[in-house]
C-alpha cells in the first residue's frame, strides 16, 4: 500500500505564504537557489552524503542554500560536518517543523539522499508542492520520480553523482520549471 498526501494541503497555489516570505523566514535571499532536505537526522536519511556533495555544488553554484528540516540524534554531527567544511553560510538548520510547507515553498529543488527508504513521504509532499526532486534510487523512488521529468534519480551513497545531479537541476531553470508543472 503506497503512501499518499493531501494534495489540497500541499497545493502551493493555495498556501498562504509567498515564496519571498518563505525564503525570508529561513534567511534566504530572493536570488539564491535553494535545496531543501526534509528528514529525521538518522543514518539512513543520507545527510552525510548530502553534506559531502555540497562543497562541489557550492563551487559551481555559489548562491546555493540548503534548508535542513528535521531533528534527531545525528544533528550535532551534521552541524559539525557543515562547520568543518566551511559551509555555515550555505546551510540553514530549521529543526523539526510542524508544517514543512514553508521550507518547500522556499525551495527550488527537494533533495532526498536516503541510503534506504520505503516510500518517502517527503518526496510526495515535495512533488505535491510542485518542487522537483533529486532522490537516491532506493525504495519506491523510481515509482514516483520520473527521471528527467519530475526529478532525477542517483545511486545511493554516491556524493559525486548526487552533486552532479544537483548542479544540473540548479543550473537549468527551464528544466526546473518544466519539472514542477
Amino acid at each position: 500500500i503506497y503512501n499518499g498526501v493531501d494534495s489540497v494541503h500541499f497545493d502551493r497555489t493555495k498556501f498562504d505564504m509567498s515564496r519571498e516570505e518563505a525564503r525570508k523566514k529561513f534567511g534566504i535571499g530572493d536570488g539564491d537557489r535553494v535545496l531543501c532536505h526534509v528528514a529525521r537526522f538518522f543514518p539512513e536519511k543520507g545527510h552525510g552524503n548530502l553534506i559531502a556533495a555540497l562543497p562541489y555544488v557550492v563551487e559551481r553554484v555559489p548562491d546555493v542554500r540548503l534548508i535542513l528540516a528535521g531533528d534527531g540524534p545525528l544533528r550535532q554531527i551534521i552541524e559539525q560536518q557543515v562547520l568543518q567544511q566551511g559551509l555555515g553560510s550555505h546551510v540553514r538548520f530549521a529543526g523539526r517543523l510542524e508544517d514543512v510547507r514553508p521550507a518547500l515553498m522556499a525551495a527550488d529543488v527537494s533533495v532526498l539522499p536516503s541510503c534506504s527508504e520505503t516510500f518517502s513521504m517527503a518526496m510526495l509532499e515535495s512533488m505535491a508542492m510542485s518542487v522537483p526532486v533529486v532522490a537516491t534510487d532506493v525504495g519506491g523512488a523510481k515509482e514516483a520520480v520520473v527521471a528527467g521529468r519530475t526529478g532525477e534519480l542517483v545511486p545511493p551513497e554516491d556524493p559525486v553523482e548526487l552533486g552532479n545531479a544537483l548542479i544540473h537541476v540548479l543550473s537549468d531553470q527551464a528544466w526546473r520549471k518544466h519539472a514542477s508543472e
